[in-house]
């Protein structure tokens, strides 16, 4: 495709796609742009390229090339926002987005918590809210459109965001967006966003605890106001 095509630039989103290109430039002439979306152990691949975009300033570390940082886009909503009593957490069901840290800090919280999202964690998250006894409170459907997300949204009290390691998050600009509070960890864009007391120490589970135990029934009385 891109001998037949002749592109003049080429695109590259993650780090595999990065490589690829990297090898492939050797044969043909095109410009090189790659996306970094999280944050990476080893960028050569995205080194390799001419320019690099990242989701976040922190998913630039490493990078030598001349880069900018375009911050994920996300979509606002039709939906007013409604009263609710249940949080949500919304995102791919992977160890780096730390879903069975937030279902083990959900221990001692009596909010229901509905987590959005399809991977190969679910059938082990499953398992993990089963052997805490927690199927009461929470609760794991598959990933939604759009549309059906903007609604999960309105309907909830807060977001909480668990991740190990994140380029954004969107879904954070998302909530924030619609007027939904947020709870994080430390990772991505969120330290720009959020005051330094609302964010959980990432990979640690004490410290995602001790946020939400402070903060998740006493969120009505949190004012993000500013925030949004």
């Amino acid at each position: 495709m891109l001998q037949l095509n002749k592109f003049d630039i080429v695109h590259a989103h993650g780090s595999k796609p990065a490589f690829v290109l990297s090898v492939v430039r050797y044969f043909m002439n095109f410009n090189f742009v790659a996306t970094v979306h999280g944050m990476k152990s080893n960028v050569q691949n995205f080194n390799n390229a001419d320019y690099v975009i990242g989701g976040s300033q922190r998913a630039l570390e490493g990078i030598t090339k001349p880069s900018s940082v375009i911050y994920n886009w996300y979509q606002s909503s039709s939906h007013e926002k409604q009263s609710s009593t249940h949080a949500i957490a919304v995102g791919r069901l992977e160890k780096v987005k730390g879903f069975d840290l937030l279902i083990k800090s959900w221990s001692s919280i009596n909010t229901p918590l509905l987590i959005v999202g399809s991977g190969k964690e679910k059938e082990s998250l499953n398992q993990l809210i089963n052997k805490l006894e927690l199927t009461q409170l929470i609760t794991i459907i598959d990933w939604v459109d759009q549309e059906e997300l903007n609604k999960l949204y309105s309907k909830s009290s807060l977001l909480i965001i668990s991740s190990r390691s994140e380029g954004g998050p969107r879904v954070a600009l998302e909530a924030l967006a619609n007027n939904l509070p947020v709870l994080s960890t430390d990772v991505g864009h969120m330290n720009i966003i959020l005051p330094k007391e609302l964010l959980a120490e990432p990979d640690n589970l004490e410290s995602l605890k001790l946020l939400l135990e402070t903060y998740v029934k006493n969120i009505d009385q949190l004012n993000q106001s500013a925030i949004f």
